[in-house]
């Protein structure tokens, strides 16, 4: 008996489906039905979570023969989601072999698993499974013989053996550089069956994303496509909320889609004349951050309070066209032990100093502390901190540390958007008489091309430590207020 198709001409009661979900059901309709107009009363219409226009012509209007799309994108622009579509489309409607093979990769297995795997399965009908999904090795084999498969190419094995007629690459500037030339490209390149690529993702600097990016902005044969899409264009209100918690370098970067040289100072956001320009005066009243990061040579501890901002940094803002937050974080004082440091002495340091304090002391830092020491035998750096410390502020003492750090770039992108956000606002200043240090740290601290901090001991020994102090409370602190984060004791 031949397939009828349904009718269309009576109209349903208006769905109360949420976006997301409403889309899911117009998606299910369209890749069923192909053959069929959409209805109506599942076209989405105006809704402010339906994906732009252009990312259709992104994805399934490109040119012919260009095979491969090079998209560098700003975060949530929907760039994974039309690639999520545009790939189920191509095994499901748009198959015109008996074995079409699609992929949908991501730079782990985990990271694949996470953002393809459920999304895919739920976009496919149910009657187009020829079995069930194989839940280990994420396959899913479909009745007009397609196969998808999601992995990581963390190991590329994953992905090699048969040809590949389609592959979505996400995050690409996270994987491997050798991934593309060594595994992907080969298996799109079979003759007489030659498969096209998407690369999407933001960009991570200059690093091999942007050499493909310029290979294929250059190229003559043909086959590469290049296009991008800021955020700012399909999600305002997302970008510009970002604007308040990021640095103009990262902003750029992570939501205009932008290849952002790299290289220079890590810290760039801090201006001497401007952060450091008058004194900052310890306030008994308010709690002090500790920032720690574990080393032996230098020991160091970076101290801060939340205080109004100065009235000579309010001027000197108003001065560079800048805003001053209401209240910042005002690094009052540090202590640098150059060699021969332990915990227990970075801790006598500071009690000398403060043991007097009456308010709260609210410690930070290196989550590491919890596992190793530079304190041979007495315990970890974190519990030698709480002997030395509660002792003397009892309750008043707590301690913000997570289970496992947050990365570099994170570090540094929090500790620069504290001193100059994308919108121009300061939330930070020093006091360079008692932080002189921490002031080199963040003059002298340099990234290297792949936007990693340059830690070459030899020209760089005392340098990073008292920054990296200050990336955990800012990054902490920046978590907190997005009330994710809890006290925690390691």
């Amino acid at each position: 008996m031949g397939m009828v198709a349904p009718s269309i001409e009576a109209k349903p009661p208006t769905p109360s489906w949420e976006p997301m979900v409403f889309h899911k059901k117009q998606m299910h309709f369209e890749l069923a039905h192909p053959w069929m107009p959409t209805p109506s009363w599942l076209a989405c219409g105006t809704c402010k979570r339906c994906l732009s226009g252009r990312w259709y012509r992104c994805f399934t209007k490109r040119p012919k023969p260009r095979r491969f799309c090079i998209i560098p994108a700003g975060r949530r622009s929907g760039k994974t989601a039309k690639g999520k579509r545009c790939g189920v489309t191509r095994a499901l409607v748009e198959n015109t072999l008996r074995d079409c093979r699609v992929v949908f990769a991501a730079p782990t297995n985990d990271h694949a698993r996470h953002i393809f795997w459920d999304d895919v399965k739920a976009m496919i009908p149910d009657w187009m499974y020829a079995r069930d999904p194989h839940e280990t090795r994420m396959e899913i084999r479909l009745k007009n013989g397609a196969m998808i498969d999601v992995a990581g190419l963390d190991e590329p094995k994953r992905i090699v053996g048969s040809p590949i007629d389609y592959i979505l690459l996400d995050e690409y500037a996270d994987m491997k550089a050798a991934a593309w030339t060594e595994e992907v490209r080969p298996a799109l390149d079979t003759r007489d069956r030659m498969g096209y690529a998407d690369l999407i993702g933001v960009p991570e600097g200059r690093n091999h994303y942007y050499d493909l990016y310029e290979f294929a902005r250059n190229d003559r044969s043909g086959s590469f496509l290049v296009l991008s899409w800021a955020t700012a264009d399909i999600n305002p209100e997302a970008a510009e909320a970002a604007k308040h918690e990021l640095d103009e370098r990262t902003y750029r970067q992570e939501y205009l889609g932008e290849f952002v040289e790299a290289g220079g100072r890590a810290y760039y956001t801090f201006v001497n004349d401007i952060h450091a320009a008058g004194p900052v005066d310890y306030d008994p009243t308010r709690p002090i951050y500790l920032g720690f990061d574990f080393n032996v040579e230098p020991g160091v501890l970076l101290i801060g309070q939340p205080q109004p901002a100065p009235d000579w940094l309010i001027q000197r803002c108003a001065e560079k066209g800048h805003t001053a937050a209401p209240f910042v974080t005002a690094w009052i004082d540090e202590v640098f032990i150059e060699s021969d440091s332990r915990t227990v002495k970075i801790c006598e340091a500071f009690l000398d100093r403060y043991a007097e304090h009456p308010s709260e002391v609210h410690a930070f830092g290196d989550a590491s502390g919890g596992a190793r020491h530079t304190s041979q035998n007495d315990g970890t750096d974190w519990e030698l901190i709480r002997d030395q410390l509660r002792p003397i502020f009892g309750g008043r003492y707590k301690e913000y540390v997570k289970p496992g750090n947050p990365s570099e770039k994170s570090r540094v992108n929090a500790l620069n958007a504290s001193f100059m956000t994308a919108n121009q606002t300061v939330s930070a200043c020093v006091d360079k008489t008692r932080c002189p240090k921490f002031v080199r740290d963040l003059e002298g601290v340099k990234l290297k091309p792949d936007q990693s901090i340059d830690k070459d001991k030899k020209k760089y020994k005392m340098l990073t430590h008292l920054s990296d102090a200050a990336g955990y409370v800012e990054w902490m602190l920046k978590d907190m207020r997005q009330n994710r984060m809890t006290q925690t004791f390691l």
